[in-house]
């Protein structure tokens, strides 16, 4: 009898715990996460990610922070196009993720319409949360640009620069000190630059504002190196502009070169040192935005070193969250570029299929400097002796007179590489080059421009259980408001 009565309880009190619905009982969703992350490889696919993973096992024997958050997070699989067209810029992709809205190709968080669209960071900052922007290209670019201002052309960088002054941004880190001083100034009147960070620039501007004295007088710090990044500071707000135009590619800014330039890594852990001050929460926007240039160009050793750069701060935000259980962390891509991919290919020299194996990403590690600096070393009208010597020293490969001659033709390689009249000067000689290299790797490039395919999304931390499906791009706005209670 005393039995029965036991059982009988149980089945009550299943019962009450199950509710009416009849299902078992489930946890309650965890509260929402104070502090939000989101980290974009831009133009980093998923055949990126591969590549890195097997990079940075072969050469640096370890795995990928990338992995770390899918292993222990959540992923999702996003649908990465634009309004009206099947393949997305970055403009509209990062509007889609900042807004949750489409727009056209081009347009910055703004509607077709031409009405401005309201972003996760500006309700995260109505919500008295601090907010960052960390990014490797200009901070005028596209995607930073989405999360604070509101433009119909991407190009309007100056403006951009204006609005993201006014928009009360926290911190600013990045490049594109050419767009924030006078007209016809030099860059070299407002920050201490390396050559390698465009030291001998000027002004992008058409007309003499001065934002750096406008950021100041709003209690601004502003740091135009690695070291003034790094000195101890007791403001709140923080501006970074590090090269003239995006920063260099960090194959052009190891310590060797002196060139005085931060890393992703240490942008990000700057950010959140200062942003997690903030009791309410924050959130941050990280972009890996050089990912996406040296697809662009084909350079595959740029874009292992750009991707493991932006791998590195992904590790930084998974530190953070590490500790501060209330932080969500999203790591993803805008779309993806150029389609790099290791690829067996069938060899008359050989007489047999070859199948690229450690000795091809091997090779790839030996260069020490991306296609766009040694276009900066070798000049407009380069001759077949100097390219070849250039690039024995700094890729370690000897070229035959007939692949020079084939990468000084200035032509495109493929109808799927044909760039904008104002990039063909130099854009057609690096990819030419890229396809050279790419044949003695075995890495092709099927284009050198973006295409579509999913792109992955990858949660982790507080809230990271709203990460999962195959999904739209504009979804990502509306999982990170979730996560985040907004």
């Amino acid at each position: 009898m005393k039995s029965t009565r036991i059982l009988v309880y149980v089945f009550f009190a299943t019962f009450i715990a199950c509710g009416r619905s009849g299902g078992l009982a489930t946890t309650r969703p965890s509260p929402p996460a104070k502090n939000i992350i989101l980290l974009i490889g831009d133009g980093m696919g998923p055949e990126v990610i591969g590549l890195a993973k097997d990079y940075a096992q072969i050469m640096e024997k370890r795995e990928l922070w990338i992995e770390r958050i899918v292993s222990e997070g959540r992923l999702a699989l996003v649908h990465a196009s634009a309004l009206g067209t099947l393949v997305t810029d970055s403009a509209a992709a990062a509007t889609a993720m900042a807004t949750g809205e489409r727009t056209a190709n081009g347009m910055i968080s703004m509607s077709p319409q031409g009405k401005p669209l309201t972003t996760i960071l500006e309700i995260a900052q109505k919500g008295s949360r601090s907010v960052g922007i960390v990014t490797t290209t200009r901070l005028t670019h596209a995607t930073p640009a989405c999360f604070v201002a509101h433009v119909e052309e991407r190009d309007s960088e100056a403006e951009i620069a204006e609005q993201l002054l006014d928009g009360g941004i926290d911190i600013l880190l990045g490049g594109g000190l050419a767009h924030w001083v006078p007209q016809d100034r030099p860059v070299s009147d407002f920050g201490k630059l390396a050559p390698v960070a465009g030291a001998g620039g000027k002004s992008e501007r058409k007309d003499t504002l001065n934002l750096l004295e406008k950021a100041a007088a709003a209690g601004y710090r502003l740091a135009t190196n690695r070291d003034e990044l790094l000195t101890p500071a007791k403001e709140t707000k923080l501006l970074g502009l590090f090269a003239v135009s995006h920063l260099p590619y960090a194959l052009d800014r190891q310590p060797d070169d002196a060139a005085n330039v931060p890393s992703l890594a240490e942008m990000t852990k700057a950010a959140l040192e200062m942003l997690s001050k903030n009791e309410k929460g924050f959130f941050l926007m990280v972009e890996g935005g050089r990912i996406d240039h040296a697809a662009h160009n084909n350079d595959i050793a740029s874009l292992m070193a750009d991707t493991l750069d932006f791998d590195d701060a992904v590790g930084v935000a998974y530190a953070f969250a590490k500790k501060q259980e209330d932080t969500a962390v999203f790591v993803t891509a805008d779309h993806a570029t150029g389609a790099p991919c290791l690829t067996a290919r069938y060899s008359e020299e050989f007489g047999d299929t070859v199948y690229p194996d450690s000795e091809a990403l091997k090779a790839v590690s030996r260069q020490d400097a991306s296609f766009e600096y040694l276009g900066y070393l070798i000049g407009k009208k380069p001759s077949s002796v100097e390219l070849k010597k250039l690039v024995r020293e700094h890729v370690g490969i000897e070229l035959t007179d007939a692949e020079a001659a084939f990468v000084l033709k200035g032509e495109p390689v493929s109808p799927f590489h044909v760039i904008k009249p104002k990039y063909r000067e130099m854009g057609y000689p690096m990819l030419a080059l890229g396809r050279v290299l790419g044949t003695r790797y075995g890495i092709a490039w099927p284009t050198a421009e973006h295409y579509a395919i999913p792109v992955l999304l990858a949660g982790y931390g507080g809230r990271a259980d709203v990460v999962h499906g195959y999904i739209e791009n504009t979804d990502v706005f509306r999982m990170m408001r979730t996560a985040g209670g907004l």
